[in-house]
């Protein structure tokens, strides 16, 4: 926006020590009304005894000019506030393509490190070394996640700000990621793991944990399952559950829409459970909450809720670290383990990271063989070869169907008295039924 051809004006202020101020007016548009305004700016030039008037003047001149070429590319006010760009213009522009869960932890970001540095502070007057001193206090106290978060976040908002026309640089683009302290990145033992799942009674529980670990699926993947995705030993993973709703046909990204190999010990414990489950159509959720919506539909379970209300108290009674039961620390492990028994172009195809490009290819790419048998084998060195687990019996269980439970694993026991002991019941409890092999009636 031009100037009117100002040269400002100069003038000795001080009177110890006596300084060069130059002041011009810079023109702007509103942000609100989009009306052209006007403001007075002073800047310092330099010491007397350092500038003739001339030289003073000759600065000056530079300065409006290089403020004339900002007002090109930013004609908008430069004294809106950070806080303000970033809830008039910057959410507002990005909301509604974000994915809740996006959506929850920038605005969380947002909230918690960034607008309590920055908010009250014009946009014009960030520079360089305010965004590295930023990121210098996160380091102190955060992560190194965080630390990236606050990063991509904050240069995004600034580049947003450059494009609308309110700044004409952006003062974190080529500031340094500081050092940080190495996230500990946890993983369960395979003894701590037999441990655990050994104890779990419940189906549902014990098939969500299942596909949880051993599939490696996200934990939004796991609670948006519908019955129509299990395809026996294989799971097509097209929704996905975040705070209780479902999306449908949603995916963090297209890759994410991809079959998922479900491993032969995990199949019995699914199996069981559908078995026992009420609803069972292909749109019906395999893991719904106990409650159900206004409108009497089935909704996702909640993550947080199931982990601390299940998983969590049995962590403490086994003496588990709590931080080890968490669907973050399962897909770990199984992903560090899997790579004894494949290559890592394996593990990446089961987590999915980067193995199917187009949704046309998941119905009819097959898994590879080297996936599955790498997936297998990774399950039984977790698992072990010898437990209960394996045929999904669960003592003291209610079952829908007779309380009867599989015992297909555990076949090769040569009487039933050496059977209980391993499916935790009383030889007396126990009996033999004609109606199948294999077979437990409590």
């Amino acid at each position: 926006m031009a100037n009117h051809g100002q040269h400002g004006t100069v003038m000795i202020v001080g009177t110890r020590i006596q300084k060069w101020i130059g002041r011009y007016r810079i023109y702007f548009l509103e942000a609100e009304t989009g009306g052209k305004k006007c403001t007075n700016k002073k800047v310092i030039l330099g010491k007397r005894s350092e500038l003739t008037k001339f030289q003073a003047q000759q600065r000056l001149r530079e300065i409006i000019e290089r403020e004339t070429n900002e007002r090109k590319k930013a004609p908008f006010d430069p004294h809106v506030t950070f806080s303000w760009y970033v809830n008039n213009r910057y959410l507002v522009n990005h909301r509604s393509s974000w994915r809740p869960a996006t959506l929850h932890s920038t605005t969380s970001e947002l909230r918690l490190y960034i607008e309590p540095e920055f908010g009250d502070i014009q946009l014009g007057e960030i520079e360089r070394h305010d965004c590295s001193q930023f990121l210098e206090k996160l380091a102190k106290k955060y992560s190194r996640a965080v630390v990236l978060h606050c990063k991509v976040t904050t240069k995004a908002i600034f580049e947003d700000a450059i494009e609308d026309g309110y700044i004409s640089r952006n003062p974190m683009r080529k500031v340094k990621t500081p050092i940080t302290r190495k996230p500990k990145k946890h993983v369960l033992e395979a003894a701590q793991a037999r441990l655990f799942f050994s104890k779990i009674r419940n189906a549902k529980h014990l098939a969500l944990m299942g596909i949880a670990s051993f599939c490696a699926m996200r934990t939004s993947e796991v609670f948006g399952l519908t019955w129509g995705a299990y395809l026996g030993d294989s799971i097509l993973v097209k929704s996905t559950a975040w705070e209780g709703k479902l999306f449908e046909e949603q995916t963090k990204t297209d890759d994410s829409h991809a079959l998922v190999t479900v491993p032969e010990l995990i199949q019995p414990w699914i199996a069981l459970w559908k078995r026992q489950c009420t609803k069972t159509g292909p749109n019906d959720l395999m893991f719904a909450a106990i409650r159900r919506d206004k409108h009497k539909r089935q909704i996702p379970m909640r993550p947080r809720n199931f982990l601390q209300d299940y998983m969590k108290p049995l962590a403490d009674e086994l003496e588990i670290d709590r931080k080890l039961i968490t669907f973050q620390v399962l897909r770990r492990t199984f992903g560090t383990t899997m790579q004894k028994h494949g290559t890592m172009k394996d593990v990446q195809a089961h987590l999915r990271h980067a193995s199917i490009t187009t949704t046309g290819n998941i119905y009819v790419q097959e898994i590879p063989e080297s996936v599955r048998s790498a997936v297998n084998a990774t399950t039984k060195e977790i698992l072990g070869t010898n437990t209960a687990l394996q045929a999904g019996v669960f003592a003291g269980q209610k079952s829908t169907v007779s309380n009867c439970v599989q015992v297909e694993n555990l076949r090769g026991c040569k009487s039933l008295k050496r059977l209980a002991p391993q499916v935790g019941l009383e030889p007396t409890t126990l009996r033999l039924t004609a109606e199948c092999s294999g077979s437990l009636r409590l």
